[in-house]
């Protein structure tokens, strides 16, 4: 979050193409720093998101806290897109929107279907629970068995819930699966 009421959450995405190496390549980490130290709107966030290439990919879900605007941008190495939201929300797993695995890619495989499973269950949830409510709506389809990643190589490692016309932001880190075993604590909303 920064002064300009933006808040930003960057995840995981991997890349599907690799640099052109005709310029410098940033750290996905990096670019989320220099976002919230210099841009005031999802517009600027754009703008930054198209300049330069980066290392790896992300997924980049943005908050404007003075309108309330909202989007999720995959970013590959070189270019990005912006995410529609759907019924009024909008969630990730560490994969891009319509990806099809290619044969033998499981982690497409098993990220896709926890996205459709999570899809499923967030139209429920918004409609049954108060935004607040950590143990309620919003938290519950996060921890699902097939939603949440549970495996011994990899998996869910922290979670955040944030609802802006509410705001609220929920935060878990710690515990494993972060989502069904972590802390949640709710973390200021700084623009209220």
């Amino acid at each position: 979050m920064n002064a300009e009421r933006l808040w930003l959450h960057y995840n995981f995405l991997p890349a599907t193409k690799p640099t052109s190496g005709s310029r410098p390549a940033l750290p996905p980490y990096v670019l989320l720093s220099e976002m919230l130290e210099t841009c005031r709107s999802l517009a600027e966030v754009e703008a930054t998101l198209a300049r330069g290439e980066r290392t790896a990919g992300m997924m980049l879900f943005a908050v404007d806290g003075k309108d309330e605007s909202f989007a999720v941008y995959e970013r590959d190495r070189a270019t990005y897109r912006q995410r529609q939201a759907e019924n009024g929300w909008l969630a990730g797993t560490n994969n891009p929107a319509g990806a099809t695995a290619g044969e033998g890619d499981a982690y497409v495989t098993a990220s896709r279907r926890r996205y459709e499973r999570l899809a499923q269950l967030l139209p429920r949830a918004k409609a049954s629970g108060q935004a607040g409510d950590v143990s309620g709506a919003f938290v519950r389809p996060l921890a699902d068995p097939e939603v949440e990643g549970r495996g011994t190589g990899s998996g869910t490692v922290y979670a955040n819930v944030a609802c802006p016309s509410a705001g609220v932001l929920w935060y878990t880190f710690g515990g494993y699966p972060a989502a069904s075993r972590g802390n949640w604590q709710r973390v200021a909303w700084p623009w209220q």
